[in-house]
């Protein structure tokens, strides 16, 4: 190589290498979240499409969930993949000083597949008053709601059994209400009540006037004491709150969360029970009813009772746990160069993913004198790194997965001549023999 052909050769390495060093990159992982809310509603019934539609403006739920029963929120899929659920039950009311209890929180991890329905209802806490109302337990649920006649367990992602009422105990004073529970059973209600809903069923009743929470799949039994009383409902059965008796004495009657809590009425003084997978045991006067029961049919559970303060919320993340494989698509054939050479690649097919040359059993990528990544996923050059060796072709999606290395390699020699351009070329000629 002339002398001319070599500063233009070291010119052109120069400038490469400064443009490598500008080049940084992080692998990260990017995961697609959506947030569950009540959507503002408070109460016995849960929020409405128009409500939804409020809450959701501007989040990746814009125009992505359908109510069509009061309450429940009808998503679709959008990609089929492993996600993670989380489901957080709802805080019973608070009676004064006394808080409601917490509700639990459910977490797991599924398969989801693209296009198919998930039925989803968020607890709403307790009326805080006198008797305070229990709190509602969270569904999230495979299936359309229309469905709802055909569910069984297996219909279940997870469910969190929300908390009981505070109480402001006749006796001892103020005190917190009960927690949700992660058991499938709810927790019996203080004092010898009624007893705690078991396999997805209402909890017991006291005395024939103070109901339970409801299960996923049964009411509480009625309280048939006074017919103005309305016990709160399952999953199956819509969800409401209940709604406590009125009484001429004391007209004062105090609203279960949406999700199955229990309501009851202000001269009880007692904390009123949870709905969930089963609900909890309803309360004796002055006593506390029980929290909810829970349910988790994922895999990678964490499960903790008494953590959520209070409406519930869910919270789906996508788990992108799949690697390209187009990698001897996108670089078929083997190839020799010069560091900073363009070497022809095809398409991986996706703008967002990252194209990488890198020695073998690479697994963190930063761009340097043995490491090039093309302009985007859809380049089909990438630039062959400085340092002699031999290199392999990776793909990256943009949630971090990495494909296996490339079957064929990319050699880079210093040996080999840099190629240059037809303007090199007549410029180094005219230098050579003295044309100005």
């Amino acid at each position: 190589m002339n002398f001319h052909l070599q500063i233009i050769y070291l010119l052109n390495k120069s400038l490469f290498f400064i443009f490598y060093f500008l080049l940084t990159y992080s692998a990260t992982t990017i995961a697609s979240t959506y947030t569950f809310t009540n959507a503002a509603a408070t109460g016995r019934f849960g929020p409405t499409q128009t409500q939804i539609n409020t809450a959701y403006t501007g989040t990746t739920l814009d125009s992505a969930v359908t109510i069509n029963t009061q309450g429940i929120q009808e998503w679709i899929v959008p990609v089929t993949s492993d996600y993670q659920i989380e489901a957080y039950g709802a805080q019973g009311g608070d009676d004064g000083v006394a808080n409601g209890g917490n509700g639990a929180k459910m977490i797991g991890t599924f398969a989801l597949t693209a296009g198919d329905t998930i039925s989803i209802l968020v607890g709403q806490r307790g009326q805080s008053t006198d008797g305070a109302g229990g709190g509602g337990g969270t569904f999230v649920i495979n299936g359309a709601y229309s469905t709802k006649a055909s569910m069984t367990n297996s219909s279940i992602h997870v469910v969190a059994g929300g908390g009981g009422g505070g109480n402001r105990d006749m006796m001892s004073g103020y005190i917190n209400g009960y927690i949700g529970v992660t058991t499938t059973s709810g927790s019996d209600g203080e004092n010898n009540p009624g007893s705690a809903g078991v396999s997805g069923n209402g909890g017991g009743l006291y005395s024939n006037h103070l109901s339970g929470g409801a299960g996923f799949f049964g009411n509480p039994p009625d309280a048939t004491r006074n017919a103005t009383h309305i016990e709160p409902t399952s999953f199956i059965n819509g969800g409401v709150g209940g709604y406590g008796y009125w009484s001429p004495d004391f007209d004062v009657r105090t609203l279960g969360g949406f999700g199955g809590g229990a309501g009851g009425w202000a001269r009880s003084s007692g904390g009123n029970a949870g709905g969930g997978y089963s609900g909890g045991g309803g309360q004796a006067h002055g006593y506390r009813g029980g929290g909810g029961g829970s349910y988790n049919n994922g895999t990678n559970k964490t499960n903790t009772a008494g953590e959520n303060a209070g409406h519930g919320m869910v919270v789906i993340t996508l788990i992108d746990t799949t690697a390209p494989t187009n990698q001897n698509t996108v670089f078929a054939s083997a190839a020799s160069a010069s560091g900073g050479d363009t070497v022809t690649i095809v398409s991986s097919g996706d703008s967002t993913n990252d194209v990488w040359f890198a020695p073998a059993g690479t697994t963190i990528f930063t761009a340097g004198a043995t490491m090039t990544k093309a302009t985007n996923g859809v380049a089909t050059s990438i630039l062959a790194p400085a340092t002699d060796g031999t290199y392999y072709l990776y793909v990256l999606d943009a949630t971090g997965n990495i494909s296996i290395a490339s079957t064929a390699a990319l050699t880079v020699s210093s040996a080999l001549p840099s190629p240059l351009n037809k303007t090199d070329v007549t410029d180094s000629i005219k230098a050579m023999s003295g044309i100005a």
